[in-house]
């Protein structure tokens, strides 16, 4: 028996595929990966790896030696993020983690090959999206005033803002008077902080009319700070406080309606 196993490792060494024992594992490997292969990457993207490695990868791969990983262990992560309504892109993006993480195994002679690259991704139809109906805005038109994001969702509804522009909104960026809101940065959150960015194109800046009805709304309603959509205390809200205070408006209306 130990002659076949020098033989065969004899053979290995000489086809160059012979790997020695090492215990590497995937969280020790993945934390090389983030720090010593990727020295120009900026925190924002090296916050949002470790998001997607600590959220998927490491529950299941942190104490996994590389050497005994098999297609099977990704392959069940992925499926059981489609099983939980994941995005195909939030399953791309966990599964490229987890090969670029992994070619450093290969590169350094840890593991033979990748075991990770033919693991499959399927394909996961997105959320249908649906235009609000005349009972719902005649509904948020008759109770904004009852909630302090009355008047954000009045905005979004009637001028098209997305989260983070609505959030950078200023009353300098509206003008009453000629009925136009201007839209000329947005916020992205980062740990759970606000980063306010101007738009990516030239298309991500416009002028949008302001129609009467929200007008008067706007109108009627306190400029007491800078920000049209501030928290409690006239700052910039952060996830957390938008995410309340959504969930807070959605209930109230489900009161009203």
């Amino acid at each position: 028996e130990l002659d076949l196993k020098i033989a065969e490792i004899t053979q290995q060494i000489h086809q160059g595929i012979y790997v020695p024992e090492d215990k590497t594992t995937f969280g020790e490997m993945s934390e090389i990966w983030l720090t010593q292969y990727n020295p120009t990457a900026n925190e924002k993207w090296i916050y949002r790896q470790q998001c997607v490695i600590n959220r998927h990868l490491l529950p299941t791969l942190k104490y996994m030696k590389l050497k005994d990983l098999k297609p099977y262990h990704l392959q069940t992560i992925i499926n059981k993020m489609a099983k939980n309504n994941l995005s195909t892109s939030t399953m791309k993006k966990a599964k490229q983690t987890a090969v670029r993480i992994l070619n450093v195994g290969v590169e350094n002679d840890i593991v033979v090959r990748n075991v990770f690259s033919n693991v499959k991704v399927p394909t996961v139809e997105p959320h249908e999206r649906r235009a609000l109906t005349e009972e719902e805005r005649t509904l948020v038109n008759r109770t904004w005033r009852g909630h302090r994001m009355g008047h954000a969702v009045m905005i979004m509804m009637y001028c098209g803002l997305r989260r983070g522009e609505l959030l950078a909104l200023t009353w300098k960026d509206i003008d009453l008077e000629n009925k136009v809101l201007l839209v000329n940065k947005s916020v992205r959150m980062f740990k759970n902080r606000p980063d306010i960015k101007k738009p990516k194109s030239k298309a991500g800046t416009r002028e949008i009319p302001i129609p009467n009805i929200l007008v008067d709304a706007l109108r009627d309603f306190p400029h007491d700070y800078l920000l049209v959509c501030p928290d409690a205390k006239g700052e910039m809200m952060s996830d957390t406080a938008y995410l309340r205070a959504w969930n807070s408006y959605r209930h109230y209306l489900n009161l009203q309606a």
